[in-house]
């Protein structure tokens, strides 16, 4: 989960900045499809931050190497409100993917007509089975969306969707769009949203661990070919090989605990 964090004390932002002086930079990264939102009530405003070079100090300006490590923030795009000290920053993300499948109940493919979008002002968004095309996040459970915006394939312009009508599936990271939404397949939808965990649960400690076996195990050649017994000197070692999906045995135990746990679906 991105970090949480205020404007500094001793120095407020003005419209226009392209950074942001924090009391903390803990949370926060150069990676793309980060941003922040800054201030609240009518001065809220949510900007992208600007994924910088590899070197997480240099891109965030860290100013005092002590807890907490207050430090600037770069900005996307610049502000359009001031903001005073003490006043909230808060880390969520914005990521902008292609909408690609939908589901069975997607009576309406890719033409809704104006009957049917008059007929779904009717229905309850959230009824069970009333709902169409899925979406991920790549952070997960999710938390809460912020705001949605969409554009087709041949426009460049988005347009404003309405995030409160969403059905939240938290835990395994995606939503669903409401029939009569019209975001059809290969359109082009910017999510930003809060999610992650603040703790990490035990479980997904452990399966990570599996996975990163699974990488380790590739730092041996006759491993990455998939020979499946290989003869050092006296010693024999014997490998169990991939599946025919190309799955190792330990990224399946990975998503063995992993759907046990029920953060992703048994495929």
């Amino acid at each position: 989960m991105p970090g949480r964090t205020t404007i500094s004390s001793s120095e407020p932002a003005i419209p226009g900045d392209t950074q942001i002086a924090v009391a903390s930079t803990l949370g926060f990264d150069n990676k793309e499809e980060q941003a922040v939102i800054v201030g609240s009530g009518g001065n809220r405003e949510i900007i992208p931050l600007l994924p910088g070079p590899t070197s997480i100090a240099t891109y965030q300006n860290i100013l005092e190497y002590a807890y907490p490590f207050p430090g600037y923030l770069q900005l996307a795009t610049p502000l359009t409100y001031a903001h005073l000290a003490n006043d909230p920053v808060i880390g969520c993300y914005q990521e902008v993917r292609e909408v690609g499948s939908t589901d069975s109940i997607d009576r309406f493919g890719q033409v809704i007509t104006q009957e049917a979008q008059i007929a779904t002002q009717h229905m309850s968004t959230l009824v069970p089975g009333n709902t169409s095309r899925v979406a991920f996040v790549a952070n997960y459970p999710l938390i809460e969306i912020l705001d949605i915006q969409a554009s087709y394939s041949f426009a460049h312009t988005f347009f404003n969707v309405d995030h409160r009508a969403m059905n939240i599936i938290a835990r395994e990271g995606y939503f669903t769009l409401p029939i009569g939404v019209p975001v059809y397949e290969q359109s082009i939808l910017k999510t930003t949203y809060i999610g992650g965990y603040a703790t990490i649960p035990e479980d997904v400690k452990y399966a990570t661990l599996f996975f990163l076996a699974d990488e380790l195990t590739f730092m041996s050649s006759s491993t990455a070919q998939g020979i499946r017994r290989t003869t050092m000197g006296k010693r024999t070692i014997e490998y169990s090989g991939l599946n025919a999906q190309g799955q190792s045995p330990y990224t399946l135990r990975a998503e063995g605990v992993l759907c046990e746990g029920g953060y992703k679906k048994q495929i």
